[in-house]
């Protein structure tokens, strides 16, 4: 849908999606980082409420099915929520499953009466943070209660990227090669080191 964007990757291998509570869309895939995706449902949680499904439970999925360039063309059927895997070892333990059923294609653009262009406008908020997030070499390390709170007061993405860029600086007023590591990675994602 936006593979034009800078942010823009392909979620191939599909293992997890992020899927909207109130519409049932995908509104994003991921490989199979299940602690990533997490993250990232927790940090748009203010902006789009979302749950963590496993599509390779789902009895059509198949490698190539949803990639991000169409995953609002699908959603998860109702009865998928009462699916629940809790995985007891790992920190967000909720997952849920489509056993039992299929991935429902949808013709009609039907999210929460948003624009075609908002709901793009948030993917690309959403495959920043995904960025940023797998592009350092510490995401454990991310300052997360920072860049919440960024994404909760920043309506678009210009706003996003414009408060990313002053927490990098901020970060890396640090002095330590830790913080400069991260400040860089985030930069690094916005495009902003000038050689």
């Amino acid at each position: 849908m936006i593979q034009n964007s800078r942010y823009f990757f392909p979620g191939l291998p599909t293992k997890y999606a992020l899927v909207g509570r109130e519409d049932r869309h995908i509104w994003l895939v991921l490989e199979d980082n299940l602690e990533l995706a997490h993250f990232i449902s927790h940090t748009f949680n203010s902006k789009i409420t979302t749950d963590v499904f496993d599509l390779t439970t789902f009895e059509n999925f198949s490698p190539n099915l949803v990639d991000n360039s169409v995953c609002f063309n699908w959603k998860v059927p109702f009865a998928a929520w009462n699916n629940i895997n809790v995985l007891s070892k790992q920190k967000h333990p909720m997952v849920h499953l489509g056993t039992q059923s299929q991935l429902e294609n949808a013709v009609d653009h039907d999210i929460l009466r948003l624009s075609p262009d908002r709901c793009q406008e948030l993917q690309m908020q959403l495959m920043l943070i995904h960025q940023i997030y797998t592009n350092t070499y510490w995401p454990n390390l991310l300052p997360s209660a920072k860049i919440q709170k960024v994404v909760a007061v920043n309506l678009n993405l210009a706003q996003m990227e414009s408060a990313l860029y002053d927490l990098a600086n901020e970060i890396m007023t640090e002095n330590t090669s830790l913080a400069t590591g991260l400040g860089l990675a985030i930069l690094e994602v916005l495009q902003k080191i000038y050689a």
